[in-house]
């Protein structure tokens, strides 16, 4: 499995970030798209870049799904009340549109791309940047 444009697009409205062993702090997602050699680019918006880049160059920050259960926890009131059923309806791609909405306006990995290794767990992040030498 690689990382692709279809990967993110869901997350293109919500300011999804990435790490780039190019900049050194997280680069927050503008747009994407595909150039005429056929190559998968990413818009990165950065205090000193803003242009295209190779999807290959970046790696999303985002929330595994074990998360959700704090946001349960502090959400109470939403229609969300049973963290193993939306694990499991993400897993098997049973939900409506606003639910798979809001797991993409807060990050969350739908995709399993944590486990794939092709994305960092955001709870991890100052770990992989100290790690990186990004910091």
């Amino acid at each position: 499995m690689k990382l692709e444009l279809k990967h993110l697009a869901p997350y293109l409205p919500y300011g999804l970030k990435f790490t780039t062993n190019m900049l050194q702090k997280p680069v927050t997602l503008a747009g994407f798209g595909t150039d005429t050699d056929g190559i998968d680019k990413l818009f990165i918006h950065h205090s000193v870049y803003t242009a295209w880049y190779p999807i290959e160059n970046f790696t999303p920050l985002l929330r595994p799904l074990v998360d959700l259960k704090q946001h349960f926890e502090n959400y109470r009131s939403m229609i969300y009340s049973d963290f193993d059923y939306y694990v499991r309806c993400i897993k098997i791609g049973n939900m409506e549109f606003a639910e798979y909405e809001y797991f993409f306006e807060n990050h969350f990995d739908v995709f399993g791309l944590i486990d794939s290794g092709l994305a960092i767990n955001i709870n991890t992040l100052t770990t992989h940047l100290i790690n990186t030498g990004q910091h």
